[in-house]
């Protein structure tokens, strides 16, 4: 008697865990389902298709030149647009620091920079811009930076690590120093062993 009661018990616990893993395998499969479905309309609908990108960030990079760079992104699906080939073409501009996308559901990209900080320009035979780590870039459009020193008397193939270092830290100085000073110089020339100020 006493074995066909925990015979009825053992069945009665086998049905229940089959029937839980068959609820569980159920509740599983439409939950994934509606994952599947849902990813699947949201890649087909034209909801999710990029109508704008919005720019942050950008004084020296123009928004023509990105535009220019995300054209062919718009109006596709923005599950599809690929974050990381935007990011490698906008580095190629000249003065972009950083970028990172972000995406504004349901159809805006968002691109954030972080531009280079432009310290002064080289006169040479054309005329270039020097950053705050020393990098020598293209020349700025006058529009978008203002007050920048002219750096002259120097070439820009003379230019060695060493001198390059000794230029930046002057005008790091002058420009930490006295402010209205700074403002007030046109050029510095670094002829030879002097230095010889324009105001």
């Amino acid at each position: 008697m006493k074995s066909k009661k925990i015979k009825n018990k053992r069945k009665k616990r086998f049905i229940k865990r089959i029937f839980f893993i068959f609820k569980l395998i159920i509740f599983l499969s439409i939950i994934s389902g509606t994952g599947y479905l849902a990813r699947r309309w949201g890649v087909k609908s034209d909801i999710f298709t990029v109508k704008n990108f919005e720019f942050e960030g950008n004084i020296i990079v123009t928004n023509e030149q990105l535009n220019s760079i995300v054209k062919t992104e718009l109006s596709k699906n923005i599950f599809k647009i690929d974050s990381k080939r935007l990011i490698e073409s906008i580095k190629k501009i000249p003065f972009v620091e950083t970028v990172s996308v972000s995406k504004k559901l349901p159809s805006v990209v968002k691109i954030k920079l972080e531009e280079i900080k432009p310290l002064a320009y080289l006169i040479d035979k054309k005329i270039y811009t020097i950053d705050l780590k020393g990098r020598i870039l293209p020349k700025l459009k006058p529009t978008r930076v203002y007050d920048l020193i002219l750096i002259s008397g120097i070439k820009k193939s003379e230019i060695t690590e060493r001198r390059k270092q000794y230029i930046l830290e002057f005008i790091s100085l002058l420009k930490r120093e006295d402010i209205s000073l700074y403002n007030e110089i046109s050029e510095v020339n670094f002829s030879g062993d002097r230095i010889v100020m324009f105001l």
